[in-house]
């Protein structure tokens, strides 16, 4: 029970920076359109923006924030309307939306809270989420100006002057909403039926906190990367009789020739039809039932209707088929074995290239590689079934083909990655020789989010435990969250750490300790899958699962703190997480 408030005495208006550009994207939704991006970085106009409704707010270096009070208030005075023809409103009005906000609670007790307002009605009706700076989040109901607590949970990533990114995804159609916190789930289906619309803003209560990094997307269609685990209700979106989502799978529940059911379409329920999408990688795990050789299951795509459409097909046999279908004509592109068979679940991970040519791999391994479909239509895209009841589960869609990377360092360092301090690549490894206090080399592709596989050698030459030598992932280039990234590091004391630097400030998600000497060749092996990271040393783990899933798609590469380091066959892959 929240003991802190008993009446809220607050008037809310609030003011928006509106910036479009692509949003870091949180695993396992589907991602819609951004609505709204605040960073601070323009104090001008601020109250054109953003209106303080409780407290003293203002900004500084580039944050938002209030002095000390017993709760203060602030929120987004307009929002992008959902027609493109009608005038912002002074409330928010989506369906569903998702709202994020990095913040930093400078408390020490479980009594200085920071966190988020939404729903906001007027000082006496909203919801609140809090986080304290020992570990405790709440979700709280004020209506007629008292505050009830209807969850509360531990959180982790949190503490006195640490930054974190808080997100809620609300669905008013069905009252419910989901908390993360640094893209971990903390609060899932909190039942909240009693205000719909009204406000979106920023609370403290008892401490001076400190926001940045206000995102607001709303539901319009989908958008890359779409991820579907089937384990909440949004799953229900792919709804199609016969096929239904239960136990956390979805499921065709009849045997007949053939039955589909495809992706939620850009241009389903959205306002401007999307044309269907050239190139794109499309992935789902399956599951058949029965044994046969014609009990298939599998992905169809370039779906025109149900006489023209292409498809990769999986039998129990082991055996795999790439088929196009022209009315009552089936023809066979390519034909393959694969390591399947009845009541095994397998990944399927298929890549449609803009030129007509596809390949598909299973668990990781290749079975059809740059088959040509010839001048077929392109269509839509989703999950097929021939004479089974099949049942599949984390569907993704990306746009875009991503090539596996191999760096062996043998040619000269393409200047882009060089993002801090000196490089070169003599000897035919890439070594850094500034000795700065972060030097980073990495590719300038932001190609990879998770699910991959990043390997490399390295050596450190120094021998303290501060010269540090190791990987970056998922590091932002450019964009709302440039500048941010993952990093483990090792020094050659024989300690590891798994780090997150955000918002300019490194802080240790992980330590462990390693038995790597100064001036030896060791192997590193990130391994990035469902938002969580392992490392492996010499093949052995590290860091087992350890999660990290506040930033999106990014560039890989090699850091340095304090030390030379030399790094060589820096490689990317696929990695299945089962």
């Amino acid at each position: 029970m929240l003991r802190f408030i008993t009446r809220a005495t607050v008037g809310c208006v609030s003011v928006v920076l509106l910036i479009f550009a692509p949003i870091a994207s949180a695993q396992f939704f589907k991602l819609p359109k951004v609505a709204i991006q605040e960073d601070f970085s323009d104090p001008s106009h601020l109250a054109d923006r953003w209106q303080a409704l409780q407290g003293n707010w203002s900004e500084s270096g580039g944050t938002y924030g209030n002095t000390a009070a017993a709760t203060s208030i602030a929120a987004i005075r307009m929002y992008p309307p959902f027609y493109p023809s009608d005038p912002p409103s002074s409330v928010l009005r989506y369906d569903v939306f998702n709202y994020r906000v990095r913040m930093r609670n400078p408390g020490t007790t479980a009594s200085d809270l920071v966190g988020l307002i939404y729903n906001y009605q007027d000082s006496s009706n909203y919801y609140a989420l809090y986080f304290s700076p020992t570990g405790v989040a709440y979700v709280a109901r004020i209506t007629d100006g008292i505050t009830v607590s209807l969850q509360e949970a531990p959180y982790e990533g949190g503490g006195t002057n640490v930054w974190f990114d808080v997100e809620v995804r609300r669905d008013e159609n069905r009252f419910l909403s989901w908390v993360l916190v640094n893209g971990v789930p903390v609060f899932t289906d909190v039942w909240q039926p009693e205000l719909m619309d009204g406000l979106l803003g920023l609370i403290s209560h008892n401490v001076a906190g400190r926001f940045d990094k206000v995102a607001l997307e709303y539901q319009y269609g989908i958008s890359d990367p779409y991820r579907e685990p089937f384990d909440t209700v949004f799953g229900a979106a792919w709804f199609a009789p016969p096929w239904t989502v239960a136990n956390g799978a979805y499921n065709n529940n009849v045997v007949n020739k053939t039955s589909v059911s495809l992706l939620p379409q850009p241009n389903q329920g959205a306002l401007e039809p999307e044309p269907p999408v050239a190139s794109y990688t499309f992935r789902a795990r399956m599951f058949n039932p029965y044994g046969a050789k014609g009990n298939l299951v599998g992905l169809v795509f370039d779906y025109v209707n149900s006489r023209d459409y292409a498809e990769v097909v999986f039998s129990p046999t082991g055996v795999a088929q790439l088929r196009r279908q022209s009315g009552d004509t089936t023809q066979v592109l390519a034909t393959a074995n694969y390591a399947g068979t009845r009541n095994k679940w397998f990944d399927v991970k298929f890549e449609h290239k803009s030129a007509n040519v596809v390949s598909a791999n299973v668990d990781g391994h290749a079975v059809f590689r740059d088959v040509s479909l010839g001048n077929k239509t392109a269509g839509d895209y989703g999950l097929i079934t021939h004479w089974t009841p099949g049942s599949f589960d984390d569907v993704w869609f990306d746009r875009g083909v991503v090539p596996p990377l191999s760096v062996s360092f043998d040619s000269s360092l393409p200047s882009p990655w060089v993002r801090s301090g000196q490089w070169d690549t003599h000897g035919g490894t890439l070594n850094g020789t500034a000795v700065g206090e972060t030097d980073v080399a990495a590719t300038r592709c932001a190609c990879w989010s998770t699910d991959f596989r990043l390997s490399a050698r390295l050596l450190n030459e120094f021998d303290a435990k501060g010269n540090l030598v190791g990987l970056v992932f998922n590091y932002q280039t450019s964009g709302f969250y440039a500048g941010d990234y993952y990093e483990v590091v090792f020094s050659p004391t024989g300690i590891a750490q798994l780090n997150r630097v955000i918002e300019g400030g490194r802080y240790t998600v992980a330590r462990a300790a390693h038995t790597v000497p100064r001036n030896t060749w060791f192997k590193v092996e990130v391994l990035r899958g469902s938002g969580k990271t392992t490392v492996l040393v010499g093949g052995q783990p590290v860091f087992q699962d350890v999660p990290e899933n506040e930033l999106g798609a990014g560039d890989v590469g090699a850091i340095t703190h304090w030390t030379r380091g030399s790094f060589d066959d820096l490689k990317v892959q696929d990695y299945v997480v089962r």
